[in-house]
């Protein structure tokens, strides 16, 4: 990690995984809930991974407060993610001076740059 305090390189990516539970709902569908995880771009260290039963504003948030604790104190400059809007609040809270890039993921060969 000091690599990335000393050069100010750190990249988050955001990855979210359905999953079936008990309880959770997504567009109606009941029994579907979400693994939220993320990741330091370099070296693909997982930094949270995180089951909610639904897709919300709030538990958008409460995962990325978790990356925050979890990351001791190290921000990344970039954050990866889909076209979610409620990321928009998590990184806002959790990660202020974040770049969030938008509409990524492996189809799209975006998370490779």
């Amino acid at each position: 990690m000091e690599h990335y305090q000393k050069y100010g390189s750190i990249v988050f990516i955001w990855c979210l995984l359905f999953v079936k539970v008990k309880g959770g709902t997504h567009k109606g569908n009941h029994g579907i809930g979400m693994v939220w995880n993320i990741m330091d771009r370099e070296t693909r260290f997982l930094i949270v991974s995180k089951l909610t039963l639904n897709r919300g504003i709030d538990d958008t948030i409460a995962a990325f407060k978790e990356a925050a604790i979890n990351a001791h104190g190290i921000t990344p400059n970039k954050v990866y993610t889909d076209s979610l809007r409620h990321y928009n609040s998590g990184i806002a809270k959790n990660f202020p001076d974040a770049e969030r890039i938008t509409n990524c993921g492996i189809m799209k060969g975006i998370h490779k740059q």
